[in-house]
């Protein structure tokens, strides 16, 4: 089984370096993949709802949009999980955190 490094980046800033209350994070990986699980969570480990939204084009972007604003000045975590490559390659899972503004 090959592991691999999952994206080019995560965008969720805006351009003062603040993460909205209402975030449009953008997930880039390195080549298309399947089975990609998106989970956003707040604070207490409870999921927050979202949505994710392949983008149309050449590279494997997915935009992740929380349903309802989230809270401000409170920290989240975004977890991506589950990803194969065309060939069954298990991408690493990866988690990070953000801040919202306020």
């Amino acid at each position: 089984m090959i592991v691999l490094q999952p994206f080019i980046g995560l965008e969720f800033a805006n351009e003062q370096g603040h993460v909205e209350v209402v975030p449009e994070v953008r997930v880039a990986f390195l080549e298309p993949v399947t089975g990609t699980r998106f989970a956003l969570k707040d604070p207490a480990g409870h999921g927050v709802d979202i949505t994710a939204t392949p983008v149309e084009g050449d590279d494997p972007v997915w935009v992740i949009t929380p349903v309802h604003p989230l809270l401000p000045g409170t920290t989240y975590r975004l977890e991506i999980t589950s990803a194969r490559d065309m060939e069954d390659n298990v991408v690493a899972d990866y988690a990070t955190t953000f801040t919202t503004e306020g």
